[in-house]
């Protein structure tokens, strides 16, 4: 895989799920970059860095008692 990273300091879209996320925030940090883009970067669509969501259901129903006064 190619590790070569391109943040470009312009307003745009970032890649948070990109593996290489954390060293573009620290480049854009050190140049005191406020804003900085993954537009010309080839990671920019990279999902490497993604947590997996387990979509399961439970079948646990929550079931109250209640008192009640007649």
């Amino acid at each position: 895989m190619q590790t070569r990273r391109n943040p470009v300091h312009q307003s745009g879209e970032r890649n948070a799920f990109c593996p290489f996320y954390s060293h573009c925030l620290d480049k854009a940090v050190e140049r005191g970059w406020e804003d900085w883009d993954c537009s010309f970067c080839s990671h920019r669509f990279n999902q490497e860095a993604r947590p997996e969501i387990r979509l399961t259901v439970n079948d646990n129903i929550a079931y109250y008692e209640t008192l009640y006064d007649s």
